[in-house]
């Protein structure tokens, strides 16, 4: 039995697995965060913090495929 895929589907099959071993790596090198340290973290700062300086963040959900 033989299968055949063009160079086309290759580079598909290639991308998807890429991008689904980059998103477990992701989330494998994602430190743990207790419930307390979260809490922690949702006292110390607010989604306010954030919003004044937006030209310092970067958008980078184009690099997850979303």
């Amino acid at each position: 039995m033989n299968i055949t895929i063009d160079e086309t589907q290759l580079k598909e099959i290639i991308r998807e697995v890429f991008k689904e071993e980059f998103i477990k790596l992701s989330i494998n090198l994602t430190p743990y965060v207790s419930q307390n340290e979260m809490e922690e973290i949702n006292n110390t700062y607010s989604d306010e913090d954030f919003t004044d300086n937006q030209t310092d963040f970067i958008d980078m959900t184009s690099w997850l495929g979303r």
